[in-house]
């Protein structure tokens, strides 16, 4: 056995797929008349292995894809928006959006502006909500709106219980209107209004 690899431990013969097909285990089958191994390498093998590979690819894809249309878009809320109702305009005033945070300053209240951190909650299409007066919406690729839910972290006084905000921007008006409900509870709506953007002279 001269030359022969020889393997010393399970560990070290599972480097080779084919440690059994030495020079020495090649001269014994010949001498014992032993059929030469099927290698489970064949293309059959090679075939599923890929279409394996490409199945888990496409799963992969399809989550990322799921992921990244829940996303997309809230970018276009950001900014100032004022209240387009007497109630809103109240509690909250003008309500600003950043990527991580809501705040406002409603024209009733007295203490600082309200900051509170949020959590977008990833949704994808087929979410159904109402409106104040009960009209019910649902979210498709192809609708005139767009919605999100907001998560509220945090328990600040001055978030007034508010656990989630649904912000939903109707992109079929004349000028954008950016619709909101408010959670105590996802299954409680508490509140409902509406806001603009500010007027630039």
């Amino acid at each position: 056995m001269s030359g022969d690899r020889v393997y010393t431990n399970r560990v070290d013969m599972g480097k080779s797929r084919r440690w059994w097909d030495g020079e020495w285990f090649r001269r014994m089958r010949g001498k014992l008349g032993l059929p030469s191994i099927a290698y489970p390498t064949s293309d059959a093998c090679m075939r599923k292995r890929s279409m394996a590979r490409a199945i888990r690819s496409l799963i992969s894809f399809g989550f990322l894809l799921h992921a990244v249309s829940s996303w997309a878009g809230i970018e276009a809320i950001y900014g100032d928006w004022e209240g387009g109702d007497r109630g809103t305009e109240a509690i909250f005033g003008t309500m600003t959006i950043t990527r991580t945070h809501l705040s406002w300053k409603g024209k009733s209240q007295r203490e600082s502006r309200c900051t509170v951190r949020y959590k977008q909650i990833p949704e994808g299409y087929g979410v159904r909500f109402k409106d104040q007066v009960g009209t019910e919406f649902v979210s498709a690729p192809d609708s005139s709106f767009q919605t999100f839910l907001l998560k509220i972290e945090g328990a600040k006084p001055c978030a007034l219980g508010i656990t989630h905000f649904r912000l939903t921007l109707h992109e079929d008006l004349p000028v954008p209107v950016l619709n909101d409900i408010e959670y105590r509870g996802l299954n409680n709506p508490i509140g409902w209004g509406h806001y603009f953007r500010p007027l630039t002279d």
